[in-house]
Order: structure tokens, then C-alpha cells, then sequence
């Protein structure tokens, strides 16, 4: 008696369990549903998971079937697929069940769908955003714009939780195989039709800190809607009201023009309780480029000192205000150049000497003096912003003989006699620069290849050359001299 009741107690401890094995299989096997499996010590952890894997396994297979049709199958599908699921936490399917089971202490959770759920739900979100987008489409031809972008962009974020494209018509007729294609040229049409200029920048070097105020338009009115942030390591999301905002970068500028590119990209402060959607925003927003240009002449000043040494050398030290240096050049007049912050300087002359230092590598950032050979100085307007003010007459000074001879020829035939005679008495080399191991020692003569003009005679030096006929400061040869022929002088 005992032994039947025994077994029958087992059996009925068995049967659930039978049961539960049963249909779990029946899920994972028949076909009929699609299924995730997620396990956590959290209940609500492990449906979260079994949920997410469900989904993959949805998007999976419907990119793959869609991608299938049209010839193009790949691996990026499944990328795709897994971060649209890891966007969002909140599905919208109806008809989702679970399994709850538990294994070695934690929770083990089948989440699955039956198919024909599966398609109803797919139908109700199509269905419902369909109607959003032809809702908009309206509000818009009836010009009743109030949030409207944004009640774009929020339709444009629900498509990403549907698992399957929505087929769209406009009230045009225009037909899209995917809703969201429509809803990202709208906003991406929009954001481009922005407008957006610079106030006056401030600076502040002890923080440092730049401060640059900018105004955004959307055809002609402040526009609404919108967060904008500088495209650099330091920028920042920065809401804009009533058209306006303030971006702030903490490092000096390098330079007197700066340009910078601003993302911009639809706000949803109206919806910030709203988390799944605000994670499907951060994966997925909308943003456009727009490039504003700073200028930062009234702010930045530069130069550099001469001190006179015991032993006969000139100490040279850069002076800047506001700019942040990168690097320096200074050419001595003389063929020498320094990299040095504070460099010493010997000249082997009592002449006076044409010094220019760039900093940062940039010719807009250049400064020349007259230095003469008691270290006193006198500033020139450098030739790259304008005219020099003092109306004196160009007198180049030749440290060789032979580099002034060779400066008076009128012709190339006679500059190309003169070198060759040099060259026999071995008191030059000449060629193209890569046949020197310093080209920066070597003078320049710029000839015109039709004309056969002496173009121009530049000095020695790495950048910055001067031009020995004119006196101007030529900081780009390549794009001053552009298609002419350039023969290079080492005088011995």
C-alpha cells in the first residue's frame, strides 16, 4: 500500500516537471515560435536577457530573410541586429511569454513568442506608426509646425522597435519600403536647412578657456528643438534656446582663424522620462555638420626679443600672449635657422640681418625685424598680411659675391652661362633640391618655363624664404611658384 501510494506521490512530483520539459522543447523545436534564454541570480535580470536574445534572434532572422531576397547576405545584418536589441529594453510585441526555471542557484528565463502573435504585433506597429508619419504629413501641409521636427524624430526613433521595415506611402504617392528612410531625409533635411554664425569669442588664459557664443536659424527665426556640440575631445552637448548657445573649449588657440566643425541634432527634452527611447536617441540620432569660423585677432599678439650676449651672441626669446605654441622656427637671415625656444645666435657679419620667426608652423603666425649688428631691432610688416608701411626702397644683402653676380644676370641664358662657369671653378653646385643633403642652404632662382624670366631669388632658409629682388617673405613656394622651374644654388 505504501509503495503505491509512494509511487503515485512521485508520479505527480514528476508530471509537472514532464510537462515543463515538454514544452519547453515544443518552444525551442516545433518551429512554431520564436525564443531567447537569458540566466541571472535576478529574475527581472534573466527576463531582460532572455528577452534581448529573442529579439536577436528576430532581427537576425528577418535581416536575413530581407538581405536573402535581394541578393546582398553578409555578415553586417547581425551586427546591425544586435545593436538595435542592445538599444532598446522595452519591446513592442504583444504576446510575449516566459519559462522561469532555476539552475545551479540562479534563474533561468525562456522568453518566446508564438509566429502568428509575432505577425499581429508587427501589423499593430506598422499600423500605428503609419498613422503617426500621415498624421505629421498633415499637421505639415496645414503649417501647424509646433513640435513638429521633433514629433518626426521621436516616429524616426519608434521604427527601431519594430523588427521588420514599415512600408510607407506619402500623401504624394511616394512609396518607401522603409518608413525610417522617409523620417531620416526629413530630419536630415531640416538639420542641413540650419543656419549658424559666431558672436564675438572671449578668451580667458588663466583657466584657460575659450568662450564662443553662436546663434542657429532655422529660416531666418531662432531655431527650437536642438542640442549642438563643438566636434572636438572637448565638446559637450549644449541645449539651444531661443536659437542661441554657448560652446566652451579649455585649451588657447594656436592660431589667429580657427574653423571648427558643430554637430547638430534634434532635442527630446520633452520625452527625458522616457528611457528607451532615450537609448534608441543615443544609438541612433540624427546629427549635421555645420562649420562656423572663429577669429581670434583682437585676442592674440606675438613677437620676440633681442639681448645682446657678453661674448658677441644675440639671446632671441619668443613673446605671445593668449596662443598656445606648438612649435617654432626661426630663420636668422643669415642661412641658419633654430628650432630652439630661447635660442643663441652668432652672426660671422656686421651686416644687418632680416629675422623671422613663425610659430606653430603656420605663415599667418609670422613676424619679422631688422636686426642689426648691436642687437638692436626694428619691426617690418610681414609680407604675408601686407605691404610693408615703410615706403623704402628693396635693398637685398648678399652674403657671396657670386650669389650677387649671378642676381644681376637679366636672362636664364645668362644665369645658366654664369653657373656653369661657377661650377668648373668649383665655387658652386646647382640642381634640383633633392640633390642637396640641406636644401635650406642652398639660394634659389625661380624661373618662368615659357618666358625664361628670372621669376625670383630667394634667400636661404627652410621656410619663410625672402624673395632677394622684391623683399617679400614668400611662405609657400610650392603654391607661390606653382609650374615653375626652381634651380637650386649651394655657393661654396
Amino acid at each position: 500500500m505504501f509503495g503505491r501510494m509512494g509511487n503515485i506521490k512521485l508520479l505527480v512530483i514528476l508530471l509537472p516537471l514532464c510537462l515543463i520539459a515538454q514544452n519547453e522543447q515544443n518552444i525551442k523545436l516545433s518551429g512554431n515560435y520564436y525564443w531567447g534564454e537569458g540566466e541571472h541570480s535576478s529574475v527581472e535580470q534573466a527576463k531582460n536577457m532572455a528577452l534581448q536574445d529573442m529579439m536577436f534572434k528576430i532581427q537576425v532572422t528577418v535581416s536575413s530573410e530581407v538581405m536573402t531576397k535581394e541578393g546582398q547576405v553578409n555578415d553586417q545584418y547581425s551586427e546591425e541586429a544586435r545593436s538595435m536589441v542592445q538599444a532598446s529594453s522595452r519591446l513592442s510585441l504583444q504576446g510575449v511569454n516566459f519559462y522561469t526555471k532555476t539552475r545551479r542557484g540562479n534563474s533561468v528565463v525562456i522568453a518566446y513568442i508564438s509566429r502568428e502573435d509575432y505577425r499581429k504585433s508587427i501589423a499593430a506597429i506598422s499600423t500605428e506608426i503609419s498613422g503617426m508619419v500621415t498624421s505629421l504629413e498633415m499637421d505639415e501641409q496645414q503649417q501647424n509646425v509646433s513640435n513638429l521636427v521633433e514629433d518626426y524624430y521621436l516616429a524616426y526613433l519608434r521604427t527601431f522597435q519594430c523588427p521588420e521595415p514599415i512600408k510607407f506611402i506619402t500623401a504624394n504617392g511616394q512609396q518607401y519600403p522603409n518608413v525610417q528612410v522617409f523620417l531620416k531625409n526629413k530630419i536630415e533635411s531640416w538639420l542641413a536647412g540650419l543656419t549658424i554664425r559666431t558672436g564675438k569669442v572671449t578668451i580667458d588664459a588663466s583657466v584657460p578657456m575659450v568662450t564662443i557664443p553662436v546663434e542657429i536659424f532655422d529660416s531666418n527665426k531662432p531655431a527650437g528643438n536642438i542640442i549642438a556640440r563643438l566636434n572636438t575631445e572637448d565638446g559637450a552637448d549644449m541645449e539651444v534656446v531661443d536659437g542661441k548657445t554657448r560652446f566652451f573649449r579649455y585649451m588657447l588657440p594656436s592660431a589667429f582663424h580657427e574653423d571648427l566643425d558643430v554637430i547638430l541634432a534634434v532635442s527630446l527634452d520633452r520625452i527625458k522620462t522616457k528611457g528607451d527611447i532615450l537609448q534608441l536617441h543615443d544609438n541612433f540620432r540624427i546629427t549635421q555638420d555645420k562649420k562656423i569660423s572663429l577669429d581670434y585677432s583682437d585676442y592674440l599678439k606675438i613677437g620676440f626679443n633681442i639681448y645682446p650676449q657678453v661674448s658677441g651672441a644675440l639671446l632671441f626669446k619668443p613673446v605671445h600672449t593668449n596662443l598656445s605654441i606648438s612649435d617654432l622656427a626661426w630663420d636668422f637671415g643669415d642661412g641658419e635657422s633654430s628650432s630652439q625656444q630661447n635660442p643663441l645666435h652668432n652672426y660671422a657679419d656686421k651686416n644687418e640681418h632680416v629675422v623671422t620667426l613663425i610659430f606653430n608652423n603656420n605663415p599667418d603666425l609670422a613676424v619679422s625685424k631688422r636686426v642689426f649688428a648691436d642687437g638692436k631691432s626694428e619691426n617690418i610688416t610681414h609680407a604675408t598680411k601686407a605691404v610693408a608701411e615703410e615706403q623704402r626702397k628693396w635693398e637685398p644683402v648678399f652674403d657671396s659675391p657670386v650669389i650677387e653676380d649671378l642676381a644681376a644676370c637679366k636672362s636664364y641664358n645668362e644665369l645658366a652661362r654664369k653657373l656653369s662657369s661657377y661650377k668648373k671653378r668649383r665655387k658652386l653646385i646647382f640642381g634640383k633640391a633633392e640633390n642637396f643633403v640641406k636644401p635650406e642652404n642652398c639660394y634659389i632662382f625661380i624661373v618662368h618655363p615659357q618666358s625664361k624670366a628670372i621669376v625670383a631669388i630667394l634667400d636661404k632658409g627652410k621656410t619663410g624664404r625672402r624673395d632677394l629682388k622684391t623683399g617679400d617673405l614668400i611662405p609657400d613656394l610650392g603654391g607661390h611658384y606653382r609650374g615653375m622651374i626652381s634651380i637650386y644654388t649651394e655657393v661654396y
